[in-house]
């Protein structure tokens, strides 16, 4: 039994920056809740310069519940913060069982793994409606 192929890669297949994510208005509340929030206030970001780091991030979503955000093997070009919804990192084993290796919610950090090996070493698939900062 061969299994069947998962659906596309995000909305279209492929990451969607949403620039105007960036300007509503929500980045300070955000922001205090990310993994990355230790980070940024020990560089001495003040609510504005909080506010003007904020809009160069890429903002990409929405990923719609079934939608793959990264796939095992897939070249690593990005870490990211959850923004918004719930995603689900796994892996396939051998015998096409899917093998749960977390969740991820709001602030937390999703990709990390990749940075060292340069490819995604697991799945990730969006859970609900997810945005993401990277």
């Amino acid at each position: 039994m061969t299994p069947t192929a998962p659906p596309p890669r995000g909305p279209q297949g492929s990451a969607t920056p949403n620039p105007a994510a960036a300007s509503d208005g929500d980045e300070l509340h955000f922001c205090t809740t990310c993994a990355f929030s230790d980070a940024c206030s020990s560089q001495g970001y003040d609510k504005t310069a909080l506010n003007e780091l904020h809009v160069m991030v890429d903002h990409v979503g929405p990923y719609h519940a079934g939608d793959y955000i990264f796939r095992a093997g897939e070249p690593f070009d990005a870490i990211a913060a959850v923004r918004a919804g719930m995603v689900k990192t796994f892996v396939d084993d051998s015998l096409g069982n899917e093998q749960v290796l977390g969740f991820s919610l709001p602030g937390e950090v999703i990709g990390l793994n990749a940075i060292h090996g340069s490819r995604y070493p697991c799945n990730a698939v969006a859970l609900d409606t997810v945005h993401l900062c990277r």
